[in-house]
């Protein structure tokens, strides 16, 4: 009895594959086509005074105090005026029990009667990673390591977010000047999620590189928020000031 012989393998049709692969990109660019036509990429319009709440704790314990600036950036004016004060002991409750920056941000929202367009809760930890990234940053005669930085921000006493502020603005100036964080993707990332905010994670050097450009930033320590203690600092909201 004869063997039946071994078929030969059926060999596709690469002009098959060639159709499906150019049906794909017809519906991916049918796709992005769609979104350029019904995404505004336009430059978003800002307020005249957008505001800033940036928080600085310790991720390991939320509970702890924290150091609270909130800063008010006048776009056609050409002014920064940066409130510094301790955080609130009800606003650090909240954000300890139920882990919200927007709740949080809400809460200084009724405090001080202004409106805050953005958040920034930022770990100290996120701060020495990115001082150490870099290999360091230099205030003043000192170059400072990760660990170093994050010590003299929290041994500044009153002056702790002012001198927060300042390692944010050297870090500013590095990355304007293109200097990289040694870094790999995944240690971006993982940093990245760290960092609890409303604003665009690309746009945060830019936003950053802003605030370090304003020669003579007005800078106030407050001894609480309050609706009384901004009142002469920062600007009323537009809907404010259009009261009689």
């Amino acid at each position: 009895m004869g063997t039946k012989g071994t078929q030969p393998p059926k060999k596709e049709n690469p002009y098959k594959v060639l159709y499906w692969m150019g049906a794909g990109l017809v519906v991916l660019a049918l796709g992005v086509a769609a979104l350029i036509m019904f995404v505004d990429t336009g430059p978003k319009e800002r307020p005249p005074f957008e505001r800033t709440l940036l928080w600085i704790y310790d991720a390991e314990n939320p509970g702890s105090s924290a150091l609270v600036a909130l800063l008010e950036e006048g776009q056609e004016a050409g002014t920064l005026t940066v409130a510094t004060a301790p955080a609130p002991a009800e606003v650090v409750a909240l954000f300890q029990e139920t882990g919200s920056a927007r709740k949080a941000l809400k809460e200084v929202e009724s405090l001080v009667g202004r409106t805050v367009q953005n958040r920034v809760f930022l770990p100290y930890q996120t701060i020495q990673t990115l001082v150490d990234s870099v290999s360091g940053i230099e205030m003043g005669d000192r170059l400072l390591t990760g660990s170093d930085a994050v010590a003299y921000i929290k041994e500044g006493g009153e002056k702790g977010p002012e001198r927060a502020f300042a390692v944010l603005m050297r870090m500013a100036d590095i990355a304007m000047n293109k200097r990289a964080p040694n870094m790999s993707v995944s240690e971006g990332l993982a940093l990245a999620r760290q960092i609890e905010t409303n604003m665009d994670l690309m746009a945060i050097p830019e936003v950053l590189g802003r605030w370090s450009g304003y020669s003579e930033p007005k800078i106030a320590h407050l001894p609480a928020l309050t609706r009384e203690s901004v009142s002469n600092l920062f600007q009323p909201d537009p809907a404010d000031s259009a009261t009689p």
